[in-house]
């Protein structure tokens, strides 16, 4: 199966974009971007929310993999933790700075995940 460049392009933006939020915020630069925004997962008519650390990848063939530690509430058995460029689809709106990333799976069905990100990440 063939992926679209063009998504992939769309979503290696998002994380762009994000990234120069997220280094304003906490004022470093690194290769692999790490911080903690209260995430918001919503998949079934189910919402669950919790602060938890996020990875992103920003170099190398996997640029735009994005990993979300478990928490309490979301965890690896019941929702999906790691996302990638190739497959899912990214957006990042400046203007709420809520990152999102929707997808479907045999799992979860069609599922949002959101990072609202704050002065506390």
């Amino acid at each position: 199966m063939c992926i679209p460049m063009d998504k992939e392009i769309r979503n290696i933006q998002a994380v762009i974009s994000l990234k120069e939020v997220v280094e304003r915020i906490q004022k470093k630069r690194e290769h692999i971007l790490s911080f903690s925004p209260r995430i918001i997962y919503k998949h079934a008519g189910i919402e669950d929310e919790e602060r938890l650390t996020v990875r992103i990848q920003i170099l190398d063939f996997y640029a735009g993999d994005i990993n979300i530690e478990e928490g309490t509430f979301i965890s690896s058995a019941t929702h999906h933790l790691n996302f990638s460029a190739k497959w899912q689809d990214y957006t990042y709106n400046e203007a709420t700075n809520i990152f999102s990333i929707t997808g479907h799976s045999l799992k979860m069905g069609n599922y949002e995940v959101q990072f609202l990100i704050d002065e506390n990440i």
